[in-house]
């Protein structure tokens, strides 16, 4: 099987940033699983397209390129996202036909998510966060778009009839980024196509940072209950992954992490 992953960096001080903090973990995962490294530096679109509000829409686009259709698996990761070494080689998920993603809107319990997003003044369920793109869409999961496993020749028409129907309206949409990922998840649920993944492919940092506050607290609660002597094999931690620079610690395992905003 001949796979691939793709990253869309278009802008010099962008793939800058990319290639210091990022690309080496994507690079070491490559290399360690025989798979292509493709970084596109240029849009996709036709030029009256060519905006630096669509540059999140072109990783959309990569899969109906035309010398993508060698690839028999390929992973679109966004610049943004480190990759950790011990992660599993993505051409042995199985997709069922599917393109493989994750619903970011699970990786906190109910309550702490309801909570996060209240604390932000943003929607407090998945279907509003639909419906402020313009999508009716009476669904329980966000899929986040920073990550996904396809095979290009079963779901090139998938992606072009995506890019046909949204690319226009996503150039200058008042939601910005999150109309791609809206659109993104509203044609994967419609047409029945999203192979939910392990929330380990795609973890979203800041929910992953407030999850591990949450998780300490219960934890040095318990340890401290039990047995003290215990309190360092109980907390979570993550000693070998990647790290953003902040330097905090991971509280699960995970292959991916992603850094930008949650919904909102």
């Amino acid at each position: 099987m001949r796979a691939a992953i793709a990253t869309v960096v278009i802008g010099d001080s962008y793939r800058r940033h990319y290639e210091r903090t990022f690309l080496p973990s994507v690079q070491r995962y490559a290399g360690a699983n025989g798979y292509d490294l493709l970084l596109f530096d240029r849009f996709l679109c036709a030029p009256e397209w060519q905006h630096p509000s669509t540059i999140a829409f072109t990783k959309l686009l990569i899969p109906f390129q035309p010398e993508m259709q060698r690839f028999d698996r390929l992973l679109v990761l966004d610049a943004d996202m480190l990759m950790n070494k011990s992660t599993p080689p993505f051409t042995d998920v199985e997709l069922n036909g599917g393109i493989g993603v994750v619903d970011e809107w699970s990786q906190l319990s109910s309550t702490e998510r309801l909570e996060y997003q209240q604390s932000h003044g943003w929607e407090t369920t998945p279907a509003q966060y639909y419906e402020l793109a313009g999508f009716d869409l009476r669904t329980d999961v966000v899929l986040n778009s920073g990550m996904f496993i396809c095979c290009p020749a079963t779901h090139r028409d998938f992606f072009a009839g995506v890019s046909q129907r949204h690319l226009a309206v996503y150039l200058g949409h008042p939601r910005g980024f999150h109309y791609e990922q809206s659109a993104f998840g509203y044609e994967l649920q419609r047409a029945g196509l999203a192979q939910l993944l392990p929330a380990a492919w795609n973890r979203i940092w800041p929910l992953q940072r407030r999850e591990r506050l949450h998780c300490r607290r219960r934890q040095a609660a318990a340890v401290q209950a039990f047995h003290r002597g215990l309190r360092a094999k109980l907390l979570p931690s993550l000693d070998d992954g990647p790290r953003p620079r902040s330097g905090v610690s991971g509280s699960k395992p995970m292959n991916a992490y992603r850094t930008p905003h949650a919904s909102g």
